[in-house]
């Protein structure tokens, strides 16, 4: 478990982009060309593959590895219940336990088999929990910094 929360709520609008990239999905319910509804738990930010993947703040690994239909994936937990989540890598460079710092390389982007082409998916997971017992979805947009 991190010793200190390194995320909290007074952070919002002031982390760095793990990428820097145009969105290519936005955070909640979208509704494809087909008429159906799906829920995006975080946004897409299209980039070249191979791009490094930095964290947005300092935490520990929880997670590392395949996870579902998202392929490579990284899982940090920053204390005080957030995480950040980092999904479509195409390599992993941090192991589950390692401490982390802000802005460290945790891996490189990938995405290229999905249907919104290279990118890789952020979300940011808060303190409340939903009735799964897994962490809330929050909007990663309002945590980022504002691009000028």
């Amino acid at each position: 478990m991190a010793s200190a929360a390194t995320l909290r709520t007074s952070d919002i609008g002031q982390l760095d982009w793990p990428v820097n990239g145009s969105i290519v999905y936005r955070f909640g319910r979208q509704q494809l060309p087909n008429n159906t509804t799906i829920r995006r738990d975080g946004i897409g930010i299209a980039v070249a593959p191979g791009t490094p993947v930095r964290t947005v703040a300092a935490g520990t690994v929880r997670s590392t590895g395949a996870l579902g239909t998202y392929g490579p994936s990284v899982v940090i937990e920053h204390g005080g219940g957030f995480y950040s989540v980092y999904l479509y890598l195409s390599r992993i460079s941090v192991r589950v336990g390692d401490p982390v710092t802000k802005g460290q390389v945790i891996g490189l982007s990938g995405g290229e088999n999905s249907e919104e082409g290279p990118h890789i998916e952020f979300q940011i997971r808060g303190s409340t929990s939903d009735n799964r017992g897994q962490a809330q979805s929050l909007d990663p947009i309002n945590w980022l910094r504002r691009r000028q």
